[in-house]
């Protein structure tokens, strides 16, 4: 996942963020079934996911942070980014 970042504090940090997942678990229930296709009767799928579980544990993600001050001070922000954005994209 890439994504570009603007983090302001004191003073404005803009950069790009290359985050790698090397484990998550899924848990998904899937319920697969017919419908009445529309405008013909003939039948069509129909998909429901009743239930969409993922877990990533932050130890099993490497980030890379790249950009203006990014470089110089990206061991402040790496554990920012574990701790409240991947959290939050997940989400």
């Amino acid at each position: 996942m890439t994504a570009d970042f603007s983090y302001t504090y004191w003073i404005t940090v803009t950069g790009s963020a290359d985050i790698k997942v090397n484990k998550m678990a899924i848990d998904m229930e899937i319920d697969l079934s017919e419908q009445p296709g529309t405008p013909s009767t003939e039948m069509a799928p129909n998909l429901k996911v009743q239930k969409s579980d993922i877990t990533i544990n932050p130890d099993d993600l490497d980030i890379t942070l790249t950009g203006s001050l990014v470089a110089k001070i990206a061991s402040v922000f790496i554990p920012l980014f574990k701790s409240t954005v991947v959290p939050l994209v997940i989400k």
